[in-house]
């Protein structure tokens, strides 16, 4: 008689913000998309991070196998310094699961910067003037 095992795999598979260029201050939304790659229901914590530090921590997302959810969040930008950020997802590994490469996934970028800086460079300058003006028109 031969035993076959689960798997227990948890996958995230998408990050993306709804905005690239943010004015410090502001709100932008984080999507999260997690998949249930394993045989088992599984109940896991996601954390969100803007390089290192963490905008949020959801806790007790339960996934049932084979399906995937979306998951969305406000990063508030207020305090956050200027600068460039990548947005990096990470599911925690659920009991049993070998393949945690795919519990983190790094994608898209999130510049906070000041007012008028348009090109998202970190400086106001004739650029960002220039820029203004060129798509004042096209909204």
């Amino acid at each position: 008689m031969e035993l076959l095992f689960g798997i227990q795999d948890i996958t995230v598979t998408s990050t993306t913000s709804s905005k690239t260029v943010v004015r410090q201050g502001c709100n932008v939304s984080i999507n999260i998309t997690v998949e249930n790659q394993g045989y088992y229901s599984e109940t896991f914590n996601l954390t969100a991070y803007a390089n290192t530090t963490i905008i949020t921590t959801l806790t007790n997302i339960t996934l049932t196998s084979g399906n995937s959810t979306n998951i969305t969040f406000t990063w508030n930008t207020t305090g956050v310094p200027y600068g460039y950020y990548t947005i990096t997802a990470n599911a925690t590994s659920v009991p049993g699961e070998s393949e945690t490469a795919d519990n983190t996934f790094e994608n898209g970028w999130v510049v906070v910067t000041g007012v008028g800086d348009v090109n998202g460079d970190l400086v106001v300058n004739v650029l960002d003037v220039i820029l203004a003006l060129v798509n004042a028109g096209s909204v």
